[in-house]
């Protein structure tokens, strides 16, 4: 529910920014366990297993009194029909009044938009045919395409089992790799922010294709290194340096590019009344699949050695041309927008259609909001004339 959350709450030009902070809460945390596996691993009494579950204790009575703090999205609250309240959110995440033109605009696009996406309302059996104009089935498969990804590029592969790896394939002793680990944690935390400053300017695709065939690289030096390393003992550090080297120059790779994006994209992509459908969906794919990715690198790490990273490298090549062909940009783009993109592209290819890619918000889909809260007062018009007038 966070990055849906957070994606319905803020403006466009924020939102990438803000969608990556949350996600990189997640990393942060990662660096954290890290260094606390680190600090405990010198201890073998009870404290070892207990003081990591104490301390996940912390952030939730943290959370706990906020919680009902937060006002609930605007979007969300125009979808039930709780129009005064969505208008009193909009004006106070503005910081404007709630006759304000600014209020008023984004309450006529938001209403306008759910208006248009319930008059192509399908019973649920067309959407899972995909014979819905909105096409809802294509935007919940491709979140849940960047999450499954994200998982087999190889992330938590490295991440769960990084001191094993160090330890029995490179030759560290086992405290120098759990030091590793967590130093590796560190710089993955700080380069997790890096996406900050070009997030919301490059854009979602490029970044995914980028940090594909960088990821891809690491994978296949890291491979080359240990295969060194195991054919020339003579010159195993110098090859475990190098394949250290490129385990964290991977995921400084990942950080700022799919550690954050696909959760972003699935806070996106998906129509008002499908985002948490397909949010959940996203979510689930990257826990299934993470779990999957945990439990077979053990078996092959043990079976194929070196080998094992290629796998990784290749998929990450395959990745590319996924994303290059099938996944359009949403950066720049506001929310409802997102209607009329798959309305007047109803192919899934998009490369090579500029609005489909381009990382600001097309003069067409401007010119369609205007349309649509257009439409929307003529049909007040039409609908309560007497009312209109008055006001």
């Amino acid at each position: 529910m966070s990055p849906v959350y957070l994606g319905e709450c803020v403006k466009p030009h924020l939102r990438g920014r803000l969608l990556v902070i949350g996600a990189s809460a997640n990393v942060t945390s990662f660096a954290l366990s890290s260094w606390i596996n680190y600090a405990l691993s010198f201890r073998s009494d009870a404290l070892q297993w207990r003081l990591p579950l104490l301390l996940q204790l912390f952030f939730a009575l943290i959370i706990f009194p906020l919680a009902p703090l937060v006002p609930e999205s605007p979007r969300w609250l125009l979808l039930v029909g709780h129009d005064d309240a969505a208008k009193q959110v909009l004006a106070r995440l503005g910081d404007e009044s709630v006759d304000s033109d600014v209020v008023r605009v984004d309450y006529d696009s938001i209403k306008a938009s759910i208006r248009l996406e319930k008059s192509y309302r399908v019973p649920l059996a067309d959407v899972l045919r995909n014979r819905d104009r909105t096409q809802n089935l294509r935007r919940l498969i491709l979140p849940c395409g960047t999450q499954f990804m994200q998982q087999f590029s190889g992330i938590n592969s490295l991440g769960f089992y990084i001191p094993t790896l160090l330890h029995e394939i490179v030759g560290f002793s086992l405290q120098t790799s759990r030091l590793l680990a967590a130093v590796n944690g560190t710089i993955y935390f700080i380069a997790a922010f890096f996406s900050l400053a070009f997030v919301d300017s490059l854009g979602r695709r490029k970044l995914m294709l980028y940090g594909s065939l960088l990821m891809a690289a690491c994978h296949l030096i890291t491979s080359l290194a240990l295969k060194g390393s195991h054919d020339d003992p003579a010159r195993m550090k110098v090859f475990g340096n190098v394949a250290v080297a490129f385990i964290i120059i991977y995921h400084a790779v990942f950080a700022p590019t799919w550690a954050g994006i696909p959760w972003v994209y699935a806070a996106e992509v998906n129509s008002i009344g499908w985002r948490t459908r397909g949010a959940g969906a996203a979510t689930a794919t990257n826990w299934i699949t993470g779990f999957a990715v945990v439990q077979f690198t053990k078996v092959g790490i043990d079976n194929l050695q070196w080998a094992f990273f290629l796998i990784f490298a290749i998929l990450c090549v395959l990745f590319f041309p996924l994303v290059y062909f099938f996944y359009p940009e949403t950066a720049g783009r506001k929310l409802e927008d997102m209607d009329e993109m798959f309305l007047r592209n109803p192919s899934w290819l998009v490369c090579g259609k500029k609005e489909m890619i381009q990382p600001t918000r097309p003069q067409a889909f401007i010119d369609a909001e205007i349309a649509r809260i257009s439409d929307s007062q003529v049909t007040i018009v039409e609908v309560a004339p007497d009312n209109f007038e008055k006001k």
